[in-house]
């Protein structure tokens, strides 16, 4: 057996698999995010709390000793800061945590003003301008999942693409970014390729009953887990994952890499010698979780699919207000509510809302198919938690114009996670072990008037570049900053 622990922005989840995908148990608790403007943080001691009543479950069904090996899977980006002891001497700056806007507006360097606020780099200098002394006591510099793999095994360690995000392109730029910033160096985990593994520590075994063979396999984050656990099995090659979690990712597996990749993202996995190619933006399941907590009640969010039938065509919503990776703007973007009208409702923000998801997620895919190192893309695949909302599903499958699928599993991070698990300790090829993940076909939506909408969307953000760029500095100073860690 496999369990995989997956920590997300509202959940830490644990769930053991069988060697054929199956779930045997699982267990999940809530992980409070503390939300107080660009600050998005959450406590570290918590996912320890949590992940201690998951393998207590786990040990009270008499199943933890069954397990063979354990992987740990998160977002990248979510920063967290360890003295010398190992012990968390900050929040976790999640993936959605924009404070850094400040560092993007005051730099000098030539090279950081490359840097988005969601990249460690821009938060770790957050820190120092703004809390020395914290900053001088933080030994090790390290993303949530890795600090829970400490906590199992007492090796400081992560997977090679993890590694990559503290740095910007290589090295030698990181240092200078650094360097601009009167920071001489950060120390980061020892980083391991995807796919080793590691002994639990004693007391690990002892106090949550795992076997003494069972082993702490290295994974990596959500978005490339995602992606291979939504990989259509019938058309590998071919087909384009669309993960909608807190964020959006779409990427296609590749054998080769492309000769020449523009802005696409690459990312190579040893274990399985392949290529994840894509997209992603800060442009998913974050705006619905963000309109339901600001704008509407619990028992209207149940009533979603109605409310959406419900609201006007003419009305938009531009969706910037997380910033923007890939659709051409700056981190520091904004959003807009457009058409706003005497007789607008409810109703109306919701249907543009959900309507901006979709079209966010076309457009990635639209900017994936023209790059001319990709081949013909035939086929979609859905997943994660906005997957969930069927009526979504069927308007993205109208737009994207391909045959689109959804998971059966809704679990596609998780599944990704087994997935690597499973090909680092068996001698199965890669496209033998994908056909654990089900799929099924799904009937896109018959309303033409959603295309009609998205070449409206499209035609008002390339015409109004400048006015979703426009940054206030006074969103961004020093005062507005000085919440304690």
């Amino acid at each position: 057996m496999y369990l995989v622990i997956n920590l997300g922005l509202k959940s830490i989840r644990g769930i053991i698999y069988n060697s054929s995908g199956k779930k045997v148990d699982m267990k999940s608790f809530i992980i409070k995010t503390y939300i107080n403007n660009n600050f998005i943080e959450q406590d570290a001691n918590e996912y320890v709390s949590k992940l201690n009543k998951i393998l207590f479950h786990f040990k009270k069904k008499r199943i933890t000793y069954k397990i063979k090996s354990v992987s740990i899977t998160s977002s990248a980006n979510c920063l967290l800061g360890l003295t010398k002891k190992y012990k968390p001497i900050t929040k976790v700056f999640t993936v959605l945590d924009f404070r850094a806007n400040e560092v993007l507006i005051d730099n000098k360097s030539k090279n950081a003003k490359y840097l988005d606020p969601s990249h460690n780099l821009s938060k770790i200098i957050w820190l120092k301008k703004n809390k020395i002394k914290i900053f001088k006591n933080c030994k090790y510099w390290v993303n949530n999942s890795d600090y829970l793999c400490y906590y199992l095994t007492h090796k400081l360690v992560t997977d090679n693409l993890n590694y990559d995000k503290f740095l910007y392109k290589n090295s030698k730029i990181t240092k200078k970014i650094l360097g601009s910033h009167n920071i001489s160096k950060i120390s980061l985990p020892e980083k391991k390729n995807i796919g080793d593994s590691i002994n639990l520590n004693k007391s690990s075994i002892a106090r949550f009953g795992f076997n003494k063979q069972c082993k702490f396999i290295i994974t990596t984050y959500d978005a490339i887990c995602a992606c291979l656990g939504s990989v259509n099995s019938k058309n590998i090659y071919h087909n384009a994952a669309e993960v909608s979690g807190t964020v959006t990712s779409i990427r296609i597996l590749s054998k080769t890499k492309p000769k020449r990749p523009g802005s696409l993202k690459i990312s190579y996995i040893p274990l399985i010698d392949r290529y994840l190619i894509g997209l992603s933006n800060n442009l998913g399941g974050g705006i619905i979780e963000w309109y339901k907590n600001f704008f509407i009640t619990k028992n209207y969010y149940k009533d979603l699919k109605k409310s959406y039938f419900r609201g006007k065509n003419y009305f938009y919503f531009f969706p910037f207000i997380f910033g923007d990776r890939d659709l051409g703007f700056h981190q520091t973007s904004r959003g807009i509510f457009y058409g706003l009208g005497s007789n607008t409702n409810i109703d109306d923000l919701t249907k543009s809302v959900i309507d901006s998801a979709a079209f966010t997620s076309k457009y990635l895919l639209d900017r994936i198919k023209k790059n001319k190192s990709i081949g013909k893309i035939s086929s979609v695949t859905l997943s994660g938690g906005l997957a969930r909302l069927e009526f979504l599903n069927k308007i993205k499958a109208r737009l994207f114009g391909v045959k689109t699928l959804i998971s059966k599993d809704f679990e596609s991070t998780s599944l990704g996670c087994l997935i690597l698990m499973v090909v680092s300790q068996n001698d199965k090829e890669f496209e033998k072990i994908i056909k654990i993940i089900k799929l099924q076909k799904l009937k896109e939506s018959n309303d033409n008037t959603i295309i009609n909408k998205y070449q409206f969307f499209l035609k008002f953000i390339k015409k109004n570049k400048n006015l979703f760029n426009l940054v206030h500095e006074s969103l961004v100073k020093k005062n507005s900053y000085k919440k304690n860690l």
